[in-house]
């Protein structure tokens, strides 16, 4: 159950606290929760990375459970919501054309019930495009040779102007670049143990050692 799995990442994050682990610090589990859950709420996804990114900026972030509360809340709005879809009704009188669907009066009138949409049907996700990069190119930091070491060319070499931009970076774009790294060597590494991921494509079970692994 989704509510069991959120409560697992509560649980390892409150242990990881007590043991004053460094990489619970904000932002990065709130940047690794949204990231497991883009798939399930795409659109609670995108309105809360945004506003992690601005309290960020305001060096104002969120306690990590009170993300993890309003996911919960949106799941439970989410799952109401599918309820009413496949034959609950709304409280509130609805009409059509201004004659009300329920007028025992007038049954001819009466327009056929829509058909319920699919569960799983999701809004189109948006496309996020690369931004430009503090070294000038367009690509993410994950793509990005002052970042990343394993992506420079054989030919590369360091521009002590650009390198000076990174090391002059903000807290956000600090938190971002460490972020991708961590994603990248964690890639590295299941490529290098020739252990690919069995479900790539759904969210993990969130035990201690996977949701370690996030932060």
């Amino acid at each position: 159950m989704i509510d069991i799995w959120v409560n697992k990442w509560e649980e390892i994050y409150d242990r990881g606290i007590k043991l004053n682990i460094p990489e619970l610090a904000a932002p990065s589990p709130h940047f690794d929760f949204l990231n497991a859950i883009q798939n399930i709420l795409p659109h609670f996804y995108t309105i809360n990375q945004d506003l992690v990114l601005k309290q960020v900026r305001q060096n104002d972030i969120m306690e990590f459970t009170k993300l993890l509360d309003l996911f919960r809340d949106a799941k439970r709005i989410q799952q109401a919501q599918q309820g009413k879809m496949l034959g609950g009704q709304s409280a509130f009188t609805t009409s059509f054309q201004g004659e009300e669907l329920g007028d025992t009066n007038k049954p001819e009138d009466k327009p056929s019930e829509p058909e319920p949409k699919p569960q799983n049907e999701q809004k189109p996700k948006r496309l996020r495009t690369a931004p430009k990069c503090l070294c000038g190119e367009t690509h993410w930091f994950r793509d990005c040779p002052y970042v990343i070491p394993s992506v420079r060319k054989k030919d590369w070499t360091l521009n002590p102007e650009i390198k000076a931009k990174f090391d002059s970076a903000t807290d956000q774009q600090k938190a971002l670049m460490k972020r991708a790294a961590q994603q990248v060597a964690e890639r590295l590494a299941k490529l290098k143990t020739n252990q690919p991921d069995p479900q790539p494509n759904k969210t993990k079970k969130a035990t201690f050692s996977t949701v370690s692994a996030l932060f």
